[in-house]
């Protein structure tokens, strides 16, 4: 009696396992997301920095990873603690890269006439599929001193 509840467990797990979510070694499929984002000084950023002057150019790097069709990969700069600032997405200053195969998003954010204000910003990378849909969303955090 005992081996056959086991053989019938086991076979209702082999024919409605998979339905059910149980891989038996394969493996899911690959998701778009963001590997790595890295923000610099140079448009290659080179370096990785997080503190900038109130003159310099913000470079950011985004790895995108496991692109299977195209997406939009855009990026914002954002005011996190900026004294005489609203908190937010800085108005106009946001890129968008289309990407069809996996590779790096390069964007960057010229300061403006009179400089970055001082304080902390965050750069805020989100990709969407071509109908609007986040796929993922990475940030990294800088500041102007």
């Amino acid at each position: 009696m005992r081996t056959r509840k086991c053989s019938l467990t086991l076979i209702l797990v082999l024919m409605f396992g998979p339905c059910l979510g149980a891989s038996f070694g394969r493996t899911a499929p690959n998701i778009t997301n963001i590997s790595g984002l890295k923000l610099g000084h140079d448009k290659g950023v080179s370096e990785e920095a997080d503190s900038f002057e109130p003159g310099d150019t913000i470079y950011a790097a985004a790895r995108i990873s496991d692109v299977a069709g195209a997406v939009n990969v855009t990026a914002h700069l954002v005011v996190d603690d900026v004294p005489g600032q609203q908190r937010g997405p800085i108005p106009g200053l946001e890129a968008t890269v289309n990407m069809a195969a996996s590779g790096t998003a390069n964007f960057n954010f010229s300061a403006p006439t009179k400089g970055w204000p001082k304080g902390k910003y965050v750069v805020v990378v989100v990709v969407h599929s071509p109908d609007g849909e986040e796929i993922d969303k990475k940030a990294a955090e800088l500041t102007v001193d």
